[in-house]
């Protein structure tokens, strides 16, 4: 039988494996380096867990209409912004939905494809 702080702290614990981005532990800060006065990233993130390619596939196939569109969208966004130049101003969506309709289903797997299509140089 566990305590209420033991079940408390397995619950954090399951949540850090679920949500690792949000970890400050994979924050990695950056400065200014004095020589050259180049600005690095403020910070960066580490990613933790990468489903298999065929796993991550699958995420996206099963993904409904809706959830596809706004996956669609929002990767085609990020790319965009990635290639110009001088990026846009943000813009904001409000995720809504019933208990299991899939949102964190749909942020992970699009938390993903932005790692995988966005981690390399430039």
């Amino acid at each position: 039988m566990q305590t209420q702080q033991e079940e408390e702290d397995d619950e954090s614990k399951r949540d850090a494996l679920v949500y690792p981005f949000l970890d400050p532990e994979n924050l990695d800060m950056s400065v200014v380096d004095p020589e050259t006065q180049t600005r690095t990233p403020a910070f960066s993130l580490k990613v933790t867990h990468l489903s298999s390619d065929h796993d991550f596939l699958a995420n996206v196939r099963n993904l409904n209409i809706q959830q596809r569109t706004l996956f669609d969208h929002l990767f085609t966004w990020a790319t965009n912004e990635r290639l110009q130049s001088n990026p846009t101003k943000p813009f904001y969506i409000f995720l809504t939905g019933g208990a299991g309709c899939g949102k964190t289903y749909l942020i992970n797997t699009l938390y993903e494809r932005l790692y995988r299509a966005l981690r390399g140089p430039g």
